[in-house]
């Protein structure tokens, strides 16, 4: 099998999680980026390439975790943003839902923001799902766009060669726990101590049901920054 480690110096969980993973028969390859951490089971930021399968626990439940840049513009800015950025700070904080548990007001998303989760969501009626997580899909799940959430998420303003850069790190929130847990607790087929390893098939109709889910968490998570 093909491993690389480029982490320089991980710690022991971290590192009997990488092993761990990398026992499995059905993993193929795996490497181990240079910031990797423990997670429940998978470390963080560790890449697994599982043929045929996929492993709930391994992904985790922040779903389509990542992050987005945009460059700003407008005259004098970065002087500006140096001048006000206590204002600026502030607002941030009074505008967007921060912190675990926290939720958006719907009627505040852009009605961009609103049409493009509609069709995300028929996206996702259209493959295999469970019909629970559909309906909090279409009942629920709206409210978490916009958020920030807690732990490394983020929002900065940063200066590179002069320019104004917007960059935030944020994931699925609710949405991504949700789904994770019921889908942890599907595949080891029960309630309690499903955080552990414990594949799927991709050719199963509960694999295929994940492979669903993961689409809608990584669209739903980029949705999540733009907005």
């Amino acid at each position: 099998m093909e491993r690389h480690i480029h982490c320089p110096d991980p710690d022991e969980t971290t590192l009997a999680q990488f092993e761990h993973c990398c026992s499995q028969d059905y993993v193929t390859a795996a490497a181990l980026m240079p910031d990797a951490h423990a997670g429940y089971v998978a470390p963080i930021g560790a890449v697994l390439i599982a043929r045929d399968h996929v492993v709930p626990a391994w992904v985790g439940y922040d779903i389509g975790c990542g992050m987005i840049a945009v460059k700003l513009s407008g005259k004098d800015l970065l002087k500006k943003c140096k001048a006000h950025r206590e204002a600026i700070y502030e607002r941030v904080r009074a505008r967007i839902p921060m912190g675990m548990g926290n939720k958006n007001d719907i009627h505040k998303l852009t009605k961009e923001t609103r049409e493009d989760y509609k069709k995300l969501v028929e996206r996702f009626a259209q493959g295999p799902h469970d019909r629970d997580i559909l309906n909090f899909f279409r009942q629920g799940a709206e409210a978490h766009l916009g958020t920030l959430g807690g732990g490394n998420h983020f929002i900065e303003l940063d200066e590179h060669d002069g320019d104004v850069w917007l960059v935030i790190h944020s994931g699925s929130r609710g949405v991504g726990y949700k789904v994770a847990q019921k889908y942890m607790q599907k595949s080891a087929g029960r309630d309690w101590q499903y955080e552990e390893t414990h594949p799927l098939s991709v050719d199963s109709e509960l694999g295929k049901e994940y492979l669903n889910i993961l689409s809608f968490g990584l669209e739903f998570a980029l949705l999540n920054r733009l907005e």
